[in-house]
């Protein structure tokens, strides 16, 4: 693959550009600007800085240089020249004073230089997915140029080495050619822009898009989307088309979900809509955080969006006035159909609060008398691991194998369910579709692994690894991060679903778009039909008596709530049983945990 062909591949996940000509200022992607000196005449200034008055150029040299285009810059350096001695030196001291150093800290280089020793150790000793030295140093010099060459800059020194190069000879090639680049366009290192190109670089050699670097930019998005944070913006999730290698400017930007009552939501904006124009901008070739900011803003100001929807081929414009967006990562409701209450639950995202969400949407249910559940990852991307245990918790009997998470080197760590103070018995089915991924997948292989309950939908994403995030205050003042893949996950049964996908029990074909429209989703339709028949024959199944509890003649002191389900458990040995009632009451320092369970058996 020559460069020209692997430059394509690059595109979507580096500046585009730092300047378009020489002396101009344009806002690259990480919404910073910058500005440089012309480069003839920051060559001059150059001069001026580090050589003597008697060694600098004279007016002829300097216009002999320039003729053309620096031709009043050299008409400027002739007439100091003509100047007295006096106000030569004071032209020169003023020079020194205004120009930009042209050269670069080594506070700066001896940082940059660390951030790229961090990165090979990360790919070395974390990464799932290996790569040879050699590799790691080629990809990195072929990220370096293509921002150089965006920069319209000369980068012929970054000189391809043998892919079985040591990695002693790989670091040292990598080393001296940053540095020599460093040191030949100084501009580069402002904000370091020139080593989080080939930090970027480092990560793509190991052929995995989810190991990347993460600009402060980047990183400080995806905490905004883990938090549920607030911003401005029209209430999208958004994903691009295609695959992840594909060229930047073949892939589309599509809405992956739109939340309801959001922005998008009342203009009509359906999910799988493509967005090619943002203001009048083309999203051809961009990447998600560069739409991300066109698309956010301050609350109250209006976007134009130019929309083409795959289904009618129909291409219009919309303008929306931006709001303040929370991103709840849990819906909830009640549903009855047949006179069964059926608990939903919408997750959006497996993030931060989705434990405590869950939870309270848990009670809320059950205080409504809700007979079954589905719980309803369509459209869910992920999100953290131990949200999805969290989330299994709720329903999946205390203890219980929920995933194993296997390195590269085969070794495995299992994580159990923690302590369920809810029903696992009642009816179950998770809904699921092709945007299912990572922890919406954990989640949904465990309710079917242990038989807690049925998939209805169509067969997920296939998203089996697990990322780790390594953040470190670069550059200075700033927070960015690695995010690697460390890891796959398997399924309770010890099933890896990596690019596999789960296939559902019951697949039911359905247009994304027509999620939000609960008449036409034939999905839901088809597991409230489930929930509602296993409900039924529950009940019918259930011995027709009143509710019995176990009640504690002596309290039981335990340490936390994690000793207590245990002995729970352990009273009731060898019965079936459902938590039925649990009421919490705070006595002095003590809490009083009042449960009530009931046996099947």
């Amino acid at each position: 693959m020559n460069f020209a062909q692997r430059r394509s591949l690059w595109e979507k996940d580096l500046p585009r550009r730092l300047v378009t000509a020489p002396g101009s200022i344009q806002e690259n992607t990480m919404n910073l600007k910058h500005t440089f000196v012309p480069a003839a005449a920051a060559a001059v200034l150059a001069m001026l800085i580090s050589l003597p008055v008697s060694a600098q150029p004279t007016p002829q040299q300097a216009t002999q240089a320039y003729p053309a285009k620096h031709s009043n810059y050299g008409q400027t350096l002739a007439q100091k020249a003509n100047l007295s001695n006096k106000t030569k030196a004071k032209v020169s001291k003023a020079a020194v004073k205004k120009a930009p150093v042209n050269i670069v800290s080594p506070k700066d280089l001896e940082s940059a230089l660390e951030m790229l020793d961090k990165a090979l150790l990360l790919v070395k000793t974390e990464a799932r997915e290996k790569a040879k030295p050699g590799k790691i140093t080629n990809c990195a010099f072929d990220a370096m140029t293509l921002f150089m060459e965006d920069n319209k800059l000369t980068s012929d020194f970054f000189k391809q080495i043998d892919v079985e190069a040591t990695p002693e000879e790989a670091n040292k090639a990598l080393r001296s050619q940053f540095v020599k680049a460093a040191t030949t366009y100084p501009q580069l290192m402002k904000d370091q822009m020139l080593t989080m190109a080939a930090l970027k670089g480092i990560m793509r050699a190991t052929d995995d898009p989810y190991t990347v670097y993460m600009t402060p930019d980047e990183y400080k998005n995806l905490n905004e989307q883990m938090s549920g944070g607030n911003f401005g913006g029209i209430g999208i999730v958004m994903g691009l088309s295609g695959d992840e290698k594909d060229p930047a400017d073949s892939r589309v930007l599509v809405i992956n979900k739109v939340m309801e009552k959001g922005p998008a939501a009342r203009v009509g904006l359906r999910n799988n809509d493509e967005i090619t124009h943002i203001s009048g901008k083309s999203t051809y070739g961009m990447n998600l955080l560069q739409c991300s900011k066109l698309l956010r803003g301050e609350a109250g100001s209006t976007v134009k969006l130019t929309i083409r929807r795959p289904s009618s081929g129909h291409v219009f414009d919309v303008s929306l006035t931006r709001e303040v967006i929370h991103v709840d990562t849990l819906k909830h409701e009640v549903i009855e159909q047949d006179g069964v209450k059926v608990g939903y639950l919408a997750l959006g995202i497996f993030g931060e609060s989705t434990n405590s969400e869950m939870e309270e949407a848990v009670r809320d249910l059950e205080e409504q008398g809700c007979q079954a559940y589905i719980i309803d990852v369509r459209n869910n991307s992920g999100g953290y691991v131990s949200a999805a245990v969290d989330v299994c918790s709720k329903f999946i009997k205390t203890g219980s194998r929920i995933v194993s998470i296997v390195d590269g080197a085969n070794h495995e760590q299992i994580i159990y369910s923690r302590p369920n103070l809810h029903s696992s018995k009642k009816p179950l089915v998770v809904l699921i579709n092709g945007n299912s991924a990572s922890a919406s997948e954990i989640t949904a292989g465990a309710i079917r692994d242990l038989k807690r309950g049925e998939l209805v939908g169509v067969k997920s994403f296939g998203k089996g690894s697990v990322q780790k995030l390594y953040p470190y205050q670069f550059p200075a003042n700033k927070t960015s991060a690695f995010k690697i893949t460390t890891a796959h996950y398997h399924t309770p049964a010890g099933h890896d679903i990596h690019k596999a996908g789960l296939k559902p029990d019951i697949e039911v074909k359905m247009e994304d778009e027509l999620i939000l429209e609960r008449d036409k989703d034939t999905q839901l339709k088809k597991a409230l039909e489930i929930v509602t028949s296993n409900a039924k024959t529950q009940q019918e199944a259930m011995p027709n008596q009143e509710e019995e509890g176990y009640k504690a003649d002596t309290p039981l002191l335990v340490n936390s709530i994690f000793d207590e389900l245990p002995y729970i458990e352990g009273a009731l040995s060898g019965s079936t049983y459902t938590i039925t009632k649990r009421i919490m009451d705070i006595k002095g320092e003590n809490i009083i945990d009042n449960v009530i369970v009931k046996s099947v058996d």
